[in-house]
């Protein structure tokens, strides 16, 4: 696993280009925040084969969690967990607060998230569009200090 500032990926992978696109397309086919220019970024591969990433951005002493993606046919597998357990370690060192907000209805990733010390500090109601209507945020903390 690797872990980039999104603005430098092109500078340091020989596969960046392809990387890039990559990463942006999996970002759409979950349906997850596509990494910026100052974002950092900690991505899984399989052979050169993109499968997961995770997506942050630093305000130091806080840091925002944007997006955890892995690919479909690839779940099921903890690369999720991975990333985030790497993650973590990073960011106990880094910052004294992580927040990141979660669809109400994705209950994979609250598990994930409160497993990792994640607590819900508050909700927005009606936040993300769903099929039949609107459905929560849910805004959650994991602290360090």
């Amino acid at each position: 696993m690797v872990c980039i500032k999104y603005s430098e990926i092109r500078r340091v992978l020989s596969f960046a280009e392809e990387t890039v696109c990559e990463i942006k397309k999996l970002a759409v086919e979950c349906d997850v925040y596509p990494p910026s220019n100052d974002d950092f970024l900690l991505y899984a591969t399989d052979d050169n084969y993109l499968v997961g990433f995770i997506i942050w951005r630093e305000i130091l002493p806080e840091i925002e969690l944007l997006s955890i993606a892995v690919r479909r046919e690839y779940r099921g597998q903890k690369i999720g967990q991975e990333l985030l357990k790497i993650a973590d370690r990073y960011w106990k060192k880094n910052a004294d607060k992580v927040f990141l907000e979660v669809r109400e209805s994705n209950f994979v990733a609250s598990n994930l998230y409160t497993k990792f010390g994640f607590q819900e500090i508050a909700r927005r109601e009606n936040y993300y569009p769903t099929k039949n209507g609107r459905e929560a945020a849910i805004i959650m903390c994991r602290e360090y200090k």
